[in-house]
């Protein structure tokens, strides 16, 4: 459809209609206009873009390159300005890792929002309050203005950074997706409105869309930063609470009371009394009505969190588009993870504490297990346990044979231990104290009780009658065993043995 002329329009603004005549005179002139494009398809779409999209390729390569400048800009801004002012700030570990993404979204929302109030409101443009005048004395080619050139450099360079930014920057949510597709949406509008010349439209949608942006990000930051040195700021709290009664006010008012009745009226209506054949009109339209659509999405979540906020379910202000803490992190931890972490936040998970203590039964001749250690073979943190159940009885060698195995792990929060090397570990809950890691028993042997026929009596060299461990260390250094280590092989005890607590190499 090429454009068949202009109109200059009527001398005084033309009154902002009502939602029933914005659904009355958009969906009639959509229809008049369907039923009216005898020629259209793909011919008419190549034929619209040869004679009325004017965008030249070094225009393209400097919004690369300035999207390129954006993502470097915040990578410098994050690392130099926002997370040292997080760490000065004393932010919680949670708030400080999204305060970088919101102060830098924030910082650009206001200058662009601050830029558009500019260019609408201190200048001699009239399309706030005269919408349908974006259409008056257009024409294809036509030259853009500077101010209006240079908003638009930004605006899409910043949209295209944000590409990027979403998938591998920002916090992912339950609604990135839906944030993936606005920010595509938005470009190609940007893009596509500034080929063809309809830049005074769009920034009338740049101005109607970044306040509540502002607002949102403002909100934010500070219910990140009420917290913060872990005391309560009442100012920051008042901000915040504020700032959320703002943006949802704002955010009904600006993108779903004023964006339909000022740019959809003027685009699905008034375009076309002005311009009877504007080109890619339905292009246009439906790009529109899908941002619509998506600011409808999003004012759901806007209603859901005011709906918990008056039953009671939540009692501070937090994004409800966030996944919980509990859904983000897996029952596993990760490798990375676990490098990660810190060795005194550490414990042995229960599959690792070793062998629990079994009854031993009961017979003739049997005698009482080891029920304690010598304080010099055995760390403070094991302590010997004896077995539970009656005695074990003596092995036909004539061997006593008592197993000395820690006590099984309380089932209440106690303190963390610190893992041995190359053992599967589990996190900590914070607050927990650290205690020196488990030391692991090594086999001492038992000498057959006393001469051959005899019944064997006490040993002279350890409390209770029985040998004592070999000490392996001596004036700071460490000994080996002088006696060979009975068994088949090192780490199986012998018939006959008994385990003992020590130092281990």
């Amino acid at each position: 459809m090429a454009a068949a002329g202009t109109a200059a329009g009527p001398a005084t603004p033309e009154p902002m209609p009502s939602y029933a005549q914005l659904v009355q005179r958009g969906w009639g002139s959509a229809l008049a206009a369907a039923r009216g494009c005898a020629d259209c398809g793909w011919g008419l779409a190549r034929r619209g873009l040869a004679e009325h999209a004017h965008l030249a390729p070094p225009e393209l390569l400097l919004l690369a390159l300035c999207a390129l400048g954006w993502t470097a800009l915040r990578s410098a801004a994050t690392s130099r300005l926002f997370r040292p002012l997080a760490k000065r700030c004393r932010l919680q570990p949670r708030d400080a890792a999204k305060m970088p993404e919101s102060a830098w979204k924030f910082l650009f929302y206001l200058g662009a929002w601050s830029y558009s109030t500019y260019l609408l409101f201190g200048t001699d443009y009239p399309f706030f309050h005269d919408p349908p005048s974006v259409f008056y004395d257009w024409k294809t080619g036509m030259a853009v203005p500077r101010d209006i050139t240079v908003a638009y450099l930004l605006q899409g360079s910043f949209y295209g950074h944000s590409i990027y930014a979403t998938l591998y920057l920002d916090a992912w949510r339950k609604d990135s997706v839906v944030m993936l597709i606005h920010h595509v949406v938005t470009l190609v509008l940007i893009i596509s409105s500034y080929a063809f010349r309809y830049h005074k439209v769009g920034i009338l949608v740049l101005f109607l869309h970044d306040i509540s942006d502002v607002q949102l990000e403002f909100t934010k930051l500070n219910v990140y930063f009420k917290s913060r040195g872990g005391s309560h700021h009442r100012l920051h709290a008042l901000a915040a609470d504020l700032g959320c009664l703002s943006f949802s006010l704002s955010w009904f008012w600006f993108r779903l009371y004023w964006f339909p009745l000022k740019v959809l009226y003027a685009t699905s209506y008034c375009s076309l009394q002005s311009v009877p054949d504007i080109p890619f009109y339905f292009f246009f339209n439906a790009l529109l009505l899908l941002l619509t659509l998506m600011n409808l999405y999003w004012f759901l979540y806007i209603v859901a969190f005011a709906a918990k906020v008056l039953t009671g379910q939540v009692r501070e202000l937090k994004d409800v588009r966030e996944y919980d803490t509990a859904e983000a992190l897996s029952p596993k931890p990760s490798k990375a993870e676990i490098a990660a972490t810190p060795p005194e936040t550490l414990t042995w998970p229960r599959s690792l504490q070793g062998p629990r203590s079994r009854p031993q039964p009961a017979g003739p001749g049997a005698q009482q297990p080891l029920s304690t250690r010598p304080a010099a073979a055995c760390d403070e943190d094991a302590t010997a346990v004896p077995a539970s159940g009656p005695p074990r009885p003596s092995s036909p060698t004539g061997h006593t044979a008592a197993l000395v195995t820690p006590g099984p792990r309380p089932r209440a929060p106690g303190p963390c231990r610190r893992p041995t090397p190359g053992s599967r570990v589990s996190r900590c809950a914070p607050g927990r104290p650290q205690v020196p890691a488990r030391t692991p028993c090594h086999v001492a042997p038992v000498p057959p009780p006393g001469p051959p026929g005899g019944q064997g009596g006490p040993s002279e060299d350890a409390p209770g009658g029985y040998p004592a461990a070999v000490p392996r260390g001596g004036a700071g250094g460490r000994r080996k065993h002088r006696a060979p280590r009975p068994g088949p092989r090192r780490g199986r005890p012998a018939p006959g043995a008994r385990l003992s607590c020590g130092t281990v190499p």
